[in-house]
């Protein structure tokens, strides 16, 4: 796999997705909304997260706000935002794009993956 799909599938794990759609179902079905709307508010919030991070426009702020999910995956993320060197830009912005362009230069991001608390990496 690689270091996008597995950045991709980290951000989901420490988000919870899974377990916030069927707390969030439960809550939601009661008022009326559809799955399909609640899958949608559940995967926009994420999407969100998901395109500050492959960006590292990260408004801590707005995180801080959202949950302690946000800010614990985003404490847990940083290390491997951080492994870049100083100024290093990722291709378009986007990190997914620039893992597939440039793999060679996510070596020690992947290396530090490897050994920190994201196990699903």
């Amino acid at each position: 796999m690689r270091f996008g799909q597995h950045l991709r599938r980290a951000v989901n794990t420490l988000l919870g997705i899974r377990r916030q759609k069927a707390i969030m179902e439960r809550d939601l079905l009661d008022q009326g909304l559809s799955t399909e709307e609640i899958s949608a508010r559940i995967l926009e919030t994420a999407r969100r997260f998901k395109l500050a991070i492959s960006s590292r426009q990260i408004n801590t702020d707005l995180i801080r706000q959202q949950s302690d999910v946000f800010w614990e995956a985003l404490q847990a993320l940083l290390p491997v935002l951080n492994s870049y060197p100083e100024g290093y830009r990722f291709q378009k912005d986007n990190i997914y794009y620039d893992s597939k362009t440039r793999p060679a230069n996510h070596i020690p991001a992947r290396l530090l993956v490897s050994t920190s608390r994201i196990t699903c990496f």
